[in-house]
């Protein structure tokens, strides 16, 4: 073997040894990043994890809300369909939401359905709806007066995708 041959075989040991300790490195590196993904993605599902408790918390406790009220409580979508009703506004207009489907649109009384046209543009147009008095017809046939305090539910983008309202009966204040 010539000093040619070793020169050569000197450079190539010393090339693979430098790939070896860039190899050894770029492990150390990936093993490093590797766990800070790691302890990344661990805090993202204990962090998730708290937010969906609290979602739930927020949801019972609205729930719990919901159905202490003792004004009539109604949620509807925005073409007048009832979502939702607490018990009192069952008692009150004498239907169940659960049990069949209620148009709120269909209940008014035909003398204030150009008002309540109106009076849901400005619902949508303002977010919330004050004093809102109109004459309704209960299942039960019977004519009431109501008066009404609403507002917009938005959604995570803030689109409007339902309403809800606290109904007063005034019947005996307006006769």
């Amino acid at each position: 073997m010539d000093s040619a041959d070793s020169k050569e075989i000197a450079i190539l040991k010393k090339a693979l040894e430098r790939q070896k300790k860039a190899r050894q490195q770029a492990e150390r590196i990936l093993e490093e990043k590797s766990k800070e993904l790691y302890d990344v993605t661990h805090h993202l599902q204990e962090t998730n994890s708290k937010l969906e408790n609290l979602v739930s918390e927020k949801a019972s406790e609205l729930d719990g809300v919901f159905i202490n009220i003792i004004d009539p409580y109604v949620v509807m979508d925005l073409n007048f369909n009832v979502i939702n009703m607490n018990s009192s506004a069952r008692e009150f207009l004498g239907y169940d939401h659960s049990k069949e489907n209620l148009n709120l649109a269909k209940i008014v009384h035909q003398d204030f359905i150009a008002y309540t046209t109106q009076s849901f543009k400005s619902l949508l147009e303002v977010g919330t709806l004050k004093n809102y008095r109109a004459k309704i017809i209960a299942k039960d046939k019977s004519e009431k007066w109501v008066q009404i305090n609403s507002s917009l539910i938005y959604n995570a983008e803030r689109k409007p995708i339902a309403a809800q309202g606290i109904v007063r009966d005034i019947t005996q204040e307006m006769e």
